[in-house]
């Protein structure tokens, strides 16, 4: 068996948050792409996310995520997506509540 085709890079600590653009998104029953939610900067390189409330399920190849397409991020994940990933990626709710992530713009 080969080795798997992904490779994990923490970037966390070599990006800069771009002032003044933080802020949270509320995800409602309707699938939201993130980036008409949340515009970004022309010098944003990833995007950090966390999910602040209520459960969220995510994809990151344009489709409509459901319970049987995408992934689950319950409350409290966090994660930093490229731009490029962020500009495609898609979120619903979870539960009957609407659920808050928050996105922070960040630079190299």
């Amino acid at each position: 068996m080969g080795k798997p085709n992904v490779r994990s890079v923490n970037l966390d600590s070599a990006l800069t948050p771009i002032a003044g653009t933080a802020s949270d998104i509320v995800i409602s029953s309707a699938a939201v792409l993130l980036q008409g939610s949340k515009e970004l900067p022309p010098n944003t390189t990833h995007v950090f996310l966390g999910v602040k409330a209520g459960s969220v399920y995510v994809t990151y190849d344009g489709s409509t995520p459901s319970s049987t397409n995408g992934f689950l991020w319950p409350v409290g994940t966090a994660a930093t997506v490229g731009k490029d990933q962020y500009l495609v990626m898609k979120m619903i709710r979870a539960t009957g509540t609407d659920s808050r992530v928050h996105a922070c713009p960040v630079q190299e």
